[in-house]
């Protein structure tokens, strides 16, 4: 890892993301992308920043050998025990501890990638997740006055072509806010954070899946 202290997302994180997501709120989203590595072919996948594993969880099967890795001690910690046939890794995204050209997928969601190294280890596809414009809107209604878009960029990755995108748009009744609360980066720069206590609202979760292909 690039520091020697603790990185990433702590143990009161780590149990705040698991608590929410088992409530299966992504599941589309991780359907999604179970599809989209089925129909790719994938055999080998590694999945950047993969936090306690929950996309690796549903995407598993027989016929595909999971690689999962982020900086986080605890997140991992969770992972590997969630899931004895997935292999987890701490290790830093910019210097990933694989052969070249190991695995037919890298799949980055909402994660920093490091192109030079995703292409390194990658033979084939990129999978690339990140949120839409409208993605967890009333959820910064709630925190912020002026409430801006997430912005869309056209994301051109050295190494790798675009070669198709998909869009992910639904609604869900969340009553767990405070914990999709600490999941987001918003947790981290709201004056106050550990004072605001959330109502059940409505909540709009919009993605953008984006594949690319090694040149």
């Amino acid at each position: 890892l690039p520091s020697k202290t603790n990185s990433g997302d702590n143990k009161e994180m780590v149990l705040a993301r698991h608590n929410f997501l088992q409530k299966d709120y992504y599941l589309k989203l991780a359907l999604e992308l179970k599809n989209i590595i089925n129909d790719l072919n994938v055999k080998t996948l590694l999945d950047i920043g993969c936090g306690e594993g929950y996309y690796d969880r549903i995407i598993n099967d027989e016929n595909i050998e999971i690689y999962g890795l982020d900086i986080s001690k605890e997140a991992i910690l969770k992972a590997a025990k969630l899931d004895k046939n997935i292999q987890y890794i701490v290790a830093s995204s910019n210097k990933l501890p694989f052969e070249d050209n190991y695995f037919d997928c890298v799949m980055s969601i909402f994660s920093p990638i490091y192109p030079s190294e995703a292409e390194r280890v990658c033979s084939k596809y990129l999978i690339k997740v990140i949120p839409n414009k409208d993605h967890l809107k009333e959820l910064k209604q709630e925190l912020y006055e002026n409430v801006r878009d997430n912005k869309i960029l056209k994301e051109e990755i050295e190494g790798f072509n675009l070669v198709d995108e998909k869009t992910i748009d639904y609604k869900m009744k969340v009553a767990d806010v405070n914990e999709l609360f600490k999941m987001t980066p918003y947790f981290y720069t709201t004056h106050n954070n550990y004072e605001i206590k959330f109502r059940e609202m409505d909540i709009s979760f919009s993605f953008i899946i984006r594949i690319y292909k090694v040149y």
